[in-house]
């Protein structure tokens, strides 16, 4: 039931995204439709038993697509919301303590950059608005271990 949660919420923030897409940005549209199929094998490839050693690689992949997202999107804090998607999987795939210290500093440096990014770009960013956004990030991870500790 979660993967199927997962490939709805991936669908439905595709969906988002490509709606906010002004039409003569024909690159987005391109990345956008990439970038959800490369999130759709992703993530069966994180939950097939055959690829186990591959999950973290897969992990990865998905947090820098949203993290483009975040830099192709400027101003839209919609990307954390893929971020909270991913938190949760990771937090339910990865049980090693350092590798999940890791998975959290790469994400803090990525965040923090693409706040820099904004801020370079149009010289305002909402701070407050990244926050909030970003607790649902962490929201996601405490209960990716919940439910791995469950499992």
């Amino acid at each position: 039931m979660l993967t199927y949660t997962r490939l709805i919420m991936i669908s439905l923030l595709t969906f988002v995204f490509f709606k906010k897409i002004p039409d003569e940005s024909q690159w987005l549209h391109w990345y956008v439709l990439v970038a959800a199929i490369l999130f759709f094998f992703n993530h069966f490839m994180i939950f097939s038993e055959k690829y186990k050693k591959w999950v973290l690689f897969f992990l990865l992949l998905d947090t820098l697509l949203s993290f483009a997202y975040g830099i192709l999107f400027p101003g839209s804090t919609l990307y954390l919301i893929f971020l909270g998607v991913v938190s949760v999987t990771v937090f339910i795939k990865i049980s090693d303590k350092k590798t999940l210290r890791f998975c959290s500093i790469i994400f803090l440096v990525l965040w923090i950059s693409t706040m820099f990014y904004w801020w370079k770009e149009s010289g305002t960013v909402d701070i407050l608005d990244n926050i909030i956004s970003t607790s649902f990030v962490v929201y996601g991870a405490v209960v990716g271990d919940l439910i791995r500790k469950l499992l």
